[in-house]
């Protein structure tokens, strides 16, 4: 599976930083009696091996039995029924789990893929299509490893919160990931690959559905550890999009794809979208995340006047590369056409503050102002 999401160095390229993938000399997490589970601790630096968090099915199996006890019974008086509930409450749902405790669970469905040449294991978990809201709206999350089939959905409200960006390919949507790892290492590490949803359950908490049930949450951290060892090699939380840099600084590239993108631009160039796009479909089976892909691709739905098509490339270019400058002037310019002169601003403002005397920055910020 390509797709291009979130992925992670070993350098600071922005604000925030990731370990490399080193053994942490913070505690290993101890491990729990799986009939009496205890809240995640987010702050170990590993686990313990063979380490599988808890299985879905006991909390699915706990939520059921609360969702029954909340119904009033016939011989039971208001004020009994709500000191009840409240009692029930206050209880934990199992073990000295809360209903707001910090959880973790096992993501059944993880895929990786090494680049020898530059020494990088890239990482997806796809987030699939589990329920719609209102308006049709799609809702995503990803299956967990369960004793119980029937019990093995999460749906997070927050999914979009951890830059999930569709792949061109085959139009899943994915977290990928990258870790910095020498071959010797790779090579033993790759079958061990396991990844942990660390998640806070949130209200109503189970959505029944005809043949499973769906487990409510917001994800609050996404681990990828090894199995046989607990070493834990990425902790993403909401919000952190990282970039794999190399050490010119320039967004890591996979061998061979800056030909393709060079052949896709010269067919552009001469007018040729058909080959070019193939050309880029190639690049990003190899190299999902080529920020220049994205950007030429985006330029030649320009041009056919595919507008949402067009916005997807050149916001997916910029996640990539957040300082391409043509990516934020293009963008700007499309929502200018839309007479969405907001939008259009602050694309002009990114450009500006990458290049101030980037003239086509400095013209379309101009144009913006002029507009009524």
């Amino acid at each position: 599976m390509c797709s291009p999401a979130v992925c992670q160095n070993k350098r600071q390229p922005q604000k925030q930083t990731m370990p490399s993938p080193t053994i942490s000399t913070r505690p290993a997490l101890r491990v729990d009696d799986p009939s009496d589970p205890k809240p995640f601790d987010p702050s170990v630096g590993a686990l313990p091996g063979n380490y599988h968090g808890i299985d879905p099915a006991i909390i699915y199996e706990k939520l059921e039995r609360r969702k029954l006890s909340a119904l009033k019974d016939e011989f039971e008086t208001t004020e009994q029924f709500r000191q009840r509930i409240k009692r029930e409450e206050a209880a934990p749902l199992v073990g000295s789990l809360m209903l707001d405790s910090l959880m973790a669970f096992e993501v059944k469905e993880i895929e990786a893929a090494y680049d020898a040449d530059r020494e990088l294991m890239r990482v997806w978990i796809e987030f699939r299509l589990v329920d719609y809201g209102g308006n049709n709206e799609p809702l995503r999350g990803v299956k967990l490893k369960s004793e119980n089939s029937r019990a093995s959905n999460i749906l997070f409200s927050n999914y979009q919160s951890f830059g999930i960006i569709k792949n061109d390919i085959d139009a899943r949507e994915a977290i990928a990931m990258q870790i910095k790892m020498d071959i010797p290492t790779a090579r033993q590490a790759k079958q061990n690959l396991r990844a942990l949803a660390v998640v806070k359950l949130r209200s109503p908490y189970l959505n029944e559905r005809l043949y499973s049930s769906i487990l409510l949450a917001e994800l609050m951290e996404l681990w990828v550890y090894d199995i046989a060892t607990g070493q834990v090699l990425i902790k993403l939380k909401a919000g952190e999009i990282k970039t794999a840099d190399n050490a010119d600084g320039k967004p890591v590239e996979a061998a061979g794809t800056s030909d393709l993108v060079t052949r896709a631009l010269d067919l552009y160039q001469a007018g040729r979208d058909d080959e070019a796009l193939l050309e880029l479909r190639r690049v990003l089976t190899m190299q999902p995340m080529n920020a220049e892909a994205y950007l030429l691709k985006g330029r030649i739905y320009i041009r056919r006047g595919d507008q949402e098509t067009a916005i997807s490339a050149l916001k997916t270019a910029l996640f990539w590369d957040a300082k391409l400058i043509d990516g934020h002037i293009l963008l700007g310019r499309i929502f200018l056409d839309r007479n969405d002169r907001a939008q259009a601003m602050t694309y002009a403002r990114s450009a500006m503050q990458i290049d101030p005397n980037n003239q086509e920055a400095i013209g379309l910020q101009r144009q913006i102002e002029t507009v009524h």
